[in-house]
This record gives structure tokens, C-alpha cells and sequence, in this order.
């Protein structure tokens, strides 16, 4: 047993946990919504899958991503994807105006911003 937690705290210090249980249990409920349930392989997948197009559009490790979402199964993906790459993550209330929350993917120098589909429209933040 001390042989395979220690195995998974090496994993979840890459930011790779869900690829672990995937592993291990990939039809494993990983999370379960109201929109409906998705497996620890489903999870892993997604966040592979991000985390290559980040990657593919230039965004590097340490580099910022900020992510406008309400709490959603998306949050986690885009939480799991930003650890597996090594990029710093900053949430952004879906509550705040345009104003305020220009401020924080500003001031948290942002690379890349991630939003939910659906949210009220607000400015994108000026080129740099």
C-alpha cells in the first residue's frame, strides 16, 4: 500500500494524478454532474488534449493561463491540463464585471485565456 500511494504522489507532484487512476480504473467515475458522469479516462483524455493545444499555440511552462468558468466539469479539465504542463492557473469569478476581471487576467499576465461557452460577453483582453 505505501508502495502505491507513493506512487501517486509522484504522479499528482507532475500534475499526472488523473492519468494514474486512469490507469489503473479508466471506466472509474472520475466526476459526477448533473450534466452526467465522466471517467477517470475521459478526464485524462481531455486534459491531454488541452494541454497539447496550449502547448501548440506557444504557451510554455510557467507561463499564466487565466480561466473564466463557473464550477463545471471544464474547470477541472482545464486544473488538470495547466498541472500536467507546468502552467500557473488563475480563475476568474464569472461574477465580476468586464473591468474587474480584465484587472485579473492582466495583472496575473495571462498567456493564455480559457472561458465557458455561454458566459456573458465581455471585452477580450488587449494584445501585449
Amino acid at each position: 500500500m505505501d508502495a502505491e500511494l507513493d506512487e501517486l504522489l509522484a504522479f499528482a507532484d507532475r500534475g499526472m494524478a488523473a492519468a494514474w487512476h486512469a490507469a489503473r480504473g479508466p471506466d472509474t467515475p472520475a466526476l459526477i454532474t448533473t450534466a452526467g458522469t465522466i471517467t477517470y479516462g475521459e478526464l485524462n483524455a481531455r486534459a491531454n488534449r488541452l494541454a497539447r493545444a496550449l502547448r501548440r499555440r506557444g504557451i510554455r511552462r510557467g507561463d499564466a493561463v487565466a480561466l473564466l468558468s463557473s464550477n463545471r466539469a471544464e474547470f477541472v479539465e482545464v486544473l488538470l491540463a495547466t498541472q500536467r504542463a507546468g502552467l500557473r492557473l488563475t480563475t476568474v469569478n464569472w461574477h465580476l464585471t468586464a473591468d474587474e476581471a480584465g484587472y485579473i487576467v492582466d495583472d496575473c499576465e495571462a498567456s493564455a485565456f480559457v472561458a465557458r461557452p455561454g458566459l456573458p460577453t465581455w471585452p477580450p483582453v488587449p494584445p501585449a
